[in-house]
């Protein structure tokens, strides 16, 4: 959601994606056992926002 989303209340149903590219270049060459996830709004204190579904494809070395 965009800052005026989160603010009205709309497009809740929305998907944001991210890839390595926008990621620290040092830590997208990394290997990691272990992800930390912040999910924070801070436009609109009364609607809460949730991670519904996650994909971190694993890879062999």
């Amino acid at each position: 959601m965009t800052p005026l989303e989160a603010r009205n209340g709309t497009n809740r149903g929305s998907v944001r994606m991210f890839d390595t590219s926008q990621l620290s270049a040092t830590a997208a060459k990394e290997k990691w056992d272990r992800v930390k996830i912040v999910c924070t709004q801070p436009f609109n204190k009364v609607a809460r926002d949730t991670i519904t579904d996650m994909n971190c494809p694993l890879r062999k070395h």
